[in-house]
Order: structure tokens, then sequence, then C-alpha cells
């Protein structure tokens, strides 16, 4: 017979199953607010995708700014950092 304690997890591992489990137990809370959840991933991946130039523009200020290094005139554009 398997022991139970109210308070105390006696398996704390999870099988693969269970993880599978709780997985789709999750899913079903979130499938009332399904657009909003849809809303807020896509508003996180643009707002990462819009940070990701970042470092590429600040090199261009520092080199071009600061250090008063010209900017490539042989046509290489944008990716002259590259």
């Amino acid at each position: 017979m398997a022991e139970y304690h109210d308070r105390l997890d006696l398996r704390p591992t999870l099988a693969a199953g269970d993880v599978v489990g709780l997985f789709r137990r999750s899913l079903g809370y979130l499938w009332p607010v399904r657009r909003l959840f849809a809303a807020r991933t896509g508003l996180m991946v643009l707002i990462y995708a819009l940070g990701l130039p970042l470092p590429w523009f600040l090199k261009i200020l520092i080199d071009h700014g600061v250090m008063q290094q010209p900017i490539p005139p042989d046509g290489e554009g944008l990716l002259y950092p590259f």
C-alpha cells in the first residue's frame, strides 16, 4: 500500500507521463484565455526581436561617433560592422 502524507511529498521525482499530464492540465487552464495568451506571446517575441539589433547600433555609434572611425565607403551598407 502506498504511503501518503498530507504535508510531505514522498515522491519528488516526476515521470514523463506525469509531466505530460501536468502540461495538458495547464493547457486546459489556458484554453479560455488563449487569445490573450497568444497576444502576450506575440508581443513578447516582438519585443525581443526589436531588441536584437541594439548591440549592432551601439557598435556603429561607438565606432563612428566616439572613436571617429569613418563608415566604409565601399558600399558595404548596413552590414559593415560584420
